[in-house]
């Protein structure tokens, strides 16, 4: 009866009510004011919330008094400004903030209508959770994506938010709208993962699902991974083969040089032998490479990996050979040779096309000592079409391969006679007819030529000695035999 009389006091006001906007409002002159929590209109998802938002204050005594329009009425102490009403049936309800002093009389009062829906229509109207978990396991140590897969009846994700607790411990992730997450479980064990919506109007909602988190994939018992031959050469065929029973859906090979991969979507099944070529770059003498076995499902994995030495194979044994010509570090050598500019203007007194650049390497990384290497040009006198080379060097401390290009800067150009050996040395060179295997030049220690000419017989007849000048004649000899 007294709600029905404050209704009677107040019929000169104003009352503005949005139906399908669930909140209407109420202008009156008076300044009390409230809020209704937006989040929590519908049966069936909890209470709802009202709070207090006059500007000013009531005197000790007095009292706010709260109507929630289903019959349900209370007062509370000038300082509670939070009130919770549950609505046990849908409807319509007016809702009433009043001022009441120590004897009764209302000062002021404001007015907001809400629209409580039924269940039914809250479950049509909101969203449908749903998030995927990978259908092969959850592995722990590794992240694990997980899609939202909500459905929205509207169309539009617009102004919902949600939250994901992985049930292990860790920090809650919200998002704004269905995004995917990932999320790193720990260890191994059991975990619920709860997704909870917020959304405007009166949607709110939670989906749980219980996961099994494993560990790392690990081999079959006597299952063997084998790498055939264990130690390569450079440019020689390696075999990799698997042998054990295939109880994973993935599988993955990484040769570790940087080539593509196998695996188990390109058609690659581990216990068929598989080949692989391995090939050093630039002047590296050796290398280890990992090789990389992956095994287990999409979002767990094991790994295997296995290290392979490569080095450059030995040079072939000579078997009409004097020995091999080794340098010795930090000993100083001297190079010669001859060269010679193909059709030359006869009036160069020097040629400038032809050069001889010696590089060496470490024996140890394969990387270049010396990376931009001095030019030797030819000098002296143009001896018959021909002039030398000639410098010095030392072979650097940790040289293990040395180098010797020899270079024209502008058409054809031809070298002869191309020696190395101790400074303090001296060498002499001996050429050879290779049908009558007789001598027909020897080189001194500067490389100089004394030439042998025979006649037909096979006699000497004449002894040629090269100088800087050219070749001279130095011995020549005349035989004639008188007819009988």
């Amino acid at each position: 009866m007294q709600i029905k009389d404050m209704a009677m006091k107040r019929k000169n006001k104003f009352l503005l009510v949005f139906f399908l906007g669930i909140i209407s409002l109420k202008v009156s002159a008076a300044t009390s004011s409230f809020t209704v929590a937006n989040n929590s209109l519908c049966i069936g998802y909890g209470h709802t919330d009202f709070t207090n938002t006059s500007t000013f204050t009531i005197p000790s005594g007095s009292h706010w008094a709260w109507d929630f329009g289903d019959g349900s009425y209370i007062q509370v102490n000038p300082t509670v400004m939070h009130v919770s009403h549950t609505y046990a049936n849908p409807g319509v309800y007016i809702i009433s903030l009043i001022a009441l002093a120590s004897n009764g009389s209302e000062n002021s009062e404001t007015q907001k209508v809400i629209e409580i829906f039924p269940t039914i229509a809250c479950q049509s109207a909101c969203p449908t959770l749903g998030f995927s978990v990978p259908f092969d396991g959850i592995c722990n140590n590794r992240a694990t994506n997980f899609v939202n897969t909500t459905f929205f009846p509207s169309g539009s994700s617009s102004g919902v938010n949600f939250q994901w607790n992985f049930g292990d411990g860790s920090a809650t992730i919200a998002t704004a709208g269905p995004t995917q997450v990932s999320h790193h479980f720990t260890g191994a064990g059991t975990y619920t993962i709860t997704l909870t919506e917020t959304g405007p109007g009166r949607c709110t909602s939670s989906l749980q699902k219980v996961v099994t988190v494993g560990g790392q994939p690990t081999l079959p018992n006597g299952s063997l991974f084998t790498i055939n031959p264990t130690a390569a050469y450079s440019g020689s065929t390696v075999t990799f083969t698997y042998h054990g029973n295939l109880t994973y859906q993935h599988y993955s090979l990484d040769f570790g040089d940087g080539s593509p991969g196998l695996t188990s979507s390109s058609g690659y099944v581990p216990s068929i032998p598989v080949s692989h070529t391995y090939t050093l770059t630039g002047n590296a003498q050796s290398h280890t490479y990992t090789i990389t076995f992956d095994f287990g499902n999409a979002e767990c994995i094991g790994t295997l990996q296995q290290k392979l030495d490569v080095t450059v194979p030995p040079p072939h044994p000579c078997q009409d050979c004097i020995g091999s010509f080794q340098p010795i570090v930090n000993k100083e050598y001297l190079l010669s040779a001859w060269t010679k500019e193909n059709k030359a203007d006869p009036s160069k007194t020097s040629y400038t096309f032809p050069s001889i650049q010696l590089s060496f390497t470490d024996s140890v990384t394969g990387n270049a000592l010396l990376p931009n290497p001095p030019a030797m040009v030819p000098s002296g006198e143009i001896i018959d079409g021909w002039q030398r080379i000639e410098a010095t060097f030392t072979v650097p401390n940790t040289a293990g391969n040395m180098n010797i290009r020899l270079l024209s800067a502008n058409g054809d150009c031809f070298f002869d006679d191309i020696r190395v050996f101790p400074f303090d040395g001296s060498m002499k060179s001996y050429v050879y007819d290779p049908t009558t295997l007789r001598l027909v030049a020897e080189l001194d220690e500067r490389n100089y030529a004394t030439k042998y000419e025979y006649d037909k017989e096979g006699k000497l007849i004449r002894l040629k000695k090269e100088t800087e000048r050219g070749f001279m004649t130095i011995k020549e000899n005349k035989n004639s035999t008188k007819k009988r």
